[in-house]
């Protein structure tokens, strides 16, 4: 599975044998592009009409997830949703920062990566705009000037669960997630949301389910996409 956030990746990575291709829209956490995931979506849908492509980016609840398979989608790939779920390796005082999020404080930087010492050329990460983000902005050259003392101070911050001097990447959809809960219980709700959507707009035949799984709903090497 290759995650691509452009057209032109998406068919390069289709060409060098990919399984599945995951459209990815800049509204999402993490390492994005700039194109919105709506229009890139349908591109890369539209390109790759032979190989399974999963949606991703600013999906955070049945409906999102219900615009996806609407769109030719054959799944969809949630980040920032599952960061707050009880079982997410992440502190509480993380997890709390997304719940409050109202979705518009996020910002594409590469801070994050200087901060971790990566080297992702041309790439983007969209992180909560918090007051480390605010300190560095513009001063990149001296945060890798820094980068003991920094990334001390994140660590501690981690440690302490302070959002707002920790490097947290999260989506726009942040805006979307009203709860920490366990992941279990979000599959199934997001399935049951999704179908009820779907049979709603005449967009699903009754009995046919939206999310297929083979044993359990944790167990997710075992998923069947739809």
């Amino acid at each position: 599975m290759h995650q691509a956030d452009t057209l032109d990746e998406a068919k390069r990575a289709a060409e060098a044998g990919a399984d599945i291709v995951v459209a990815q829209g800049t509204e999402g956490g993490g390492h994005v592009g700039v194109m919105a995931t709506l229009p890139l979506a349908r591109l890369v849908i539209r390109a790759l009409p032979n190989i399974p492509v999963i949606v991703a980016g600013g999906i955070a609840d049945g409906a999102g997830i219900a615009g996806a398979l609407v769109l030719g989608a054959d799944g969809v790939l949630l980040g920032t949703r599952f960061l707050a779920t009880d079982e997410a390796p992440f502190p509480d005082g993380y997890k709390r920062a997304i719940v409050e999020s109202d979705g518009h404080n996020t910002i594409l930087s590469q801070i994050p990566d200087v901060a971790a010492g990566q080297v992702w050329p041309g790439a983007y990460a969209r992180v909560l705009r918090n007051a480390f983000i605010e300190e560095w902005i513009g001063r990149e050259g001296e945060l890798r000037r820094n980068l003991n003392e920094v990334r001390q101070s994140l660590q501690a911050a981690r440690a302490a669960g302070d959002a707002k001097r920790g490097s947290l990447l999260m989506g726009q959809d942040a805006g979307l997630i009203d709860s920490i809960e366990p992941a279990g219980a979000l599959v199934e709700r997001l399935a049951a949301e999704t179908e009820a959507i779907l049979r709603e707009r005449g967009a699903l035949a009754v009995g046919q389910p939206v999310i297929g799984v083979a044993e359990s709903h944790l167990d997710l090497e075992r998923w069947h996409w739809r």
